[in-house]
């Protein structure tokens, strides 16, 4: 993330929210054995989620997943976000996981922003265990190469929206049937 002065309890939600996505990420891995591209969100007005619906399946539905979340970040005035969606691993990362146990060549990208300071990005590699399938958080990296990344990140306004840039986005909402 880019060193800025940000605010402790940004920094705090922010990792919180992270923490309660990949819960949410295992449960659905373990249950379902996949997930859902899914956003999540801290705002003026509470915390809110969004589901991707299909799963990304090509340029189009990613387009489309991104404005409707930045639309949405506007429109509720969100402070952070984490975007987690099912990613492959890059050949290298994916080689050195298989060190530590039966590592599947997917993960879970992780893009958590805190509006107007920056994001941080993860990939947490899949494991299986007998519990079923876990999040690595010991095993980090950088998940830039990965794809979606770039069409998924700064989905936060790098200011906060006035009255009426959130007026019209949740008359754009509305008029697309996510209002």
């Amino acid at each position: 993330m880019a060193e800025k002065n940000v605010p402790a309890e940004l920094l705090a939600q922010l990792d919180q929210l992270m923490s309660e996505v990949a819960e949410y990420v295992e449960g659905q891995l373990a249950e379902k054995g996949s997930i859902r591209p899914i956003f999540v969100m801290r705002s003026t007005e509470g915390a809110s989620f969004f589901l991707a619906s299909p799963p990304f399946l090509d340029e189009e539905c990613v387009a489309t997943f991104a404005r409707t979340v930045r639309t949405l970040c506007i429109a509720r005035g969100a402070t952070v976000g984490v975007m987690a969606f099912a990613a492959e691993v890059p050949a290298a990362e994916a080689s050195a996981a298989s060190d530590v146990g039966h590592c599947q060549t997917e993960g879970v990208a992780l893009l958590g922003e805190i509006a107007g300071i920056g994001r941080v990005h993860v990939l947490l590699p899949v494991l299986s265990s007998p519990m079923g399938p876990r999040l690595v958080f010991e095993q980090r990296t950088a998940c830039d190469a990965v794809r979606w990344v770039a069409e998924l990140t700064d989905l936060l306004p790098t200011a906060p929206p006035s009255e009426f840039d959130r007026l019209l986005a949740r008359t754009e909402l509305e008029a697309t049937g996510y209002g």
